[in-house]
């Protein structure tokens, strides 16, 4: 069986990192390069922000239709209350860094996310998946979450 990793750093350059590498900058991403089938041709999601390119890139969908993800934050409607995730401090100060985590950690995965993921993909062919720091990681096993600290503001 064929490993995969895949490794995506947010707002990287292929042109900028490429350059570096050749100059022998990074060697440990050059190392990489050299063993691997790096793909440099893509085309980006509008808007290019952070979650909703995730979110394409780990479902190969590329609209909010498909994904449930159209940016950093947006409107819903019939709940009559905006998502954020992340890009404006003080939205995040006045909602609360509680409801922050929520949405971010874990509604995003489960209530906004519409399409199937890349994990989900490959358990169903009885393989493992796993992720490591990235901000779409829904898949089909369930893990119970409990919170053992809250953030509150510390005492004065």
């Amino acid at each position: 069986m064929k490993k995969v990793l895949l490794i995506i750093i947010d707002a990287l350059a292929s042109r900028v990192v490429d350059l570096a590498m050749d100059q022998g900058r990074l060697p440990n991403l050059r190392r990489l390069r050299d063993v691997a089938d790096v793909r440099t041709n893509s085309i980006a999601v509008f808007p290019s922000i952070t979650p909703a390119a995730t979110t394409s890139l780990i479902t190969g969908a590329a609209t909010r239709e498909n994904t449930g993800t159209s940016g950093a934050y947006w409107y819903i409607p019939d709940e009559k209350r905006a998502v954020y995730f992340g890009y404006d401090f003080w939205a995040i100060l006045e909602n609360g860094i509680g409801s922050f985590f929520d949405e971010f950690l874990l509604k995003l995965n489960t209530d906004h996310l519409r399409a199937k993921t890349l994990f989900q993909r490959v358990e169903e062919q009885g393989l493992s998946a796993a992720s490591l720091n990235y901000l779409i990681y829904h898949g089909d096993h369930h893990h119970d979450l409990s919170r053992r600290r809250r953030f509150t503001k510390a005492p004065a």
